[in-house]
């Protein structure tokens, strides 16, 4: 398909690159390395090379790649790049409620309408924190998200 602003090389599924119009669904939250889920990820990683998966997964080693940053997210960046050599690329995308409860739907231009639905995540979920800490514990949020040690990730500052 081309290369990202990042150097990433975009090859994807070839009956998503010939269509001529793909429609992505999924529920926008907070993700580890990407900023937030869904949107622009349903195509990388979602159908791309494995290739193009390890070269964009492997900026989630920047410190800019974190949970709850978009607009100067590496990995973010790379797969909205990706997104843009596509003809036609809408989404629909969803925010729950911790209960699977839907709160609000997002329609429409991969980048527009995405940054109304992690608006909203934010204005659910981020509170400002006053200060740093030597030790944070936190939870995933209970049955099912502690299920797997992937939950317990460490983000190590200095």
């Amino acid at each position: 398909m081309g290369s990202t602003r990042r150097g990433t090389v975009v090859k994807i599924a070839e009956t998503v690159a010939e269509a001529g119009l793909c429609v992505w669904t999924g529920d926008v939250e907070f993700h580890y390395f990407a900023g937030y889920s869904a949107g622009a990820k349903a195509i990388l990683p979602g159908v791309a090379s494995p290739d193009a998966i390890a070269l964009n997964h492997g900026l989630m080693l920047l410190p800019e790649a974190c949970a709850g940053r978009s607009h100067s997210n590496p990995v973010r960046q790379d797969i909205e790049d990706a997104a843009d050599l596509l003809a036609r690329v809408t989404i629909v995308n969803a925010v729950l409620r911790s209960r699977k409860e839907s709160v609000a739907c997002v329609a429409g231009d991969h980048r527009k309408a995405y940054r109304v639905a992690y608006g909203v995540v934010d204005q659910m979920y981020k509170v400002p924190v006053p200060g740093t800490a030597d030790v944070v514990l936190a939870s995933a949020g209970g049955h099912p998200k502690d299920l797997s040690l992937y939950q317990a990730q460490i983000v190590w500052r200095s």
